[in-house]
């Protein structure tokens, strides 16, 4: 059991690390595009992929902007709103 446990908090701590690292060419949230600029049409793919079920980007995991693990209208209301203030 104590060998069972040493393997899960060294297997957690790994996990941890590797979350950890960012790549060399990282994108913001909002950018599911990857073109480096939250626009309307990275809203408009979040939209898509909340209305419509289907996702049109290829990088929507970067339209979960509350970090809820689910791609929602409050997603959607954010990229929105950056989108809307030119944040790039």
């Amino acid at each position: 059991m104590k060998n069972a446990n040493k393997i899960l908090v060294l297997s957690l701590f790994v996990l941890a690390m590797l979350s950890t690292i960012v790549s060399a060419e990282s994108f913001r949230l909002g950018d599911v595009n990857h073109d480096h600029r939250i626009t309307m049409t990275d809203a408009y793919c979040v939209r898509d992929a909340v209305m419509l079920r289907q996702p049109t980007c290829e990088f929507m995991e970067n339209g979960d902007m509350n970090g809820d693990g689910l791609i929602t209208m409050i997603d959607y209301s954010m990229v929105m709103d950056l989108a809307k203030k030119g944040i790039y």
